[in-house]
């Protein structure tokens, strides 16, 4: 599997794996395995890369997941991210107000069925971090209630959920990077290899 930007032709790619995921489009039971709130236009995710970053998950010329990154301006367009940017105003965190840091919001993600529980994501977002400006200061996202495998992820990366949201009768998470992109790189890194080696233990155990 490799992970990096897309290339231009790719984007095709994203557009069609973002609709097989997208929330209006599945039952209860798959919202639950991981769903997409929030639907971007291909112009959208090329404006994303070309701001911020996107980072995707490719093998044999099948792009398998993606991850964005992009700036709160970007984002005010869109009912959900906006309602999640005026409410990170009201945030305090680490004893400052949220609106004081320099920050990026880390959303979209999505992976396709066929490789989820298989570390895209964290692969992802090793790539995505290296990748990032080095000037922000933590990653902020959202992530709904309903979706678990979504939320066990940002655990696993070591993201901290620090307030909610509703909207459309939606209750969604309000997710922070513990630190900045550097350092964050490690922390994945890090974990990544703890899990790895828990695995290998079990396996043999």
């Amino acid at each position: 599997m490799e992970y990096r930007r897309p290339h231009p032709h790719e984007f095709e790619q994203i557009i069609a794996l973002q609709k097989q995921n997208l929330f209006v489009h599945l039952n209860d039971s798959e919202r639950k395995d991981g769903m997409l709130s929030t639907e971007f236009s291909l112009e959208q995710f090329q404006q994303m890369n070309k701001e911020c970053v996107v980072v995707v998950a490719v093998e044999a010329s099948k792009v398998w997941g993606y991850l964005c990154a992009s700036t709160a301006a970007f984002n005010l367009s869109k009912p959900i991210p906006a309602a999640m940017i005026r409410h990170c105003e009201k945030i305090v965190y680490r004893d400052k107000p949220l609106s004081s840091y320099s920050f990026f919001i880390a959303s979209p993600t999505c992976v396709d069925v066929a490789y989820r529980g298989k570390n895209l994501f964290l692969e992802m977002c090793k790539a995505l971090i290296s990748r990032i400006p080095q000037h922000y200061e933590l990653a902020v996202g959202f992530v709904s209630s309903k979706n678990q495998r979504s939320l066990a992820a940002c655990k696993k990366i070591g993201m901290e959920m620090v307030d909610q949201f509703c909207i459309d009768k939606q209750t969604l998470f309000i997710q922070i990077a513990a630190r900045c992109c550097r350092k964050m790189l490690t922390t994945i890194t890090l974990l990544f290899d703890i899990y790895h080696h828990q695995k290998k233990t079990r396996m043999f155990s």
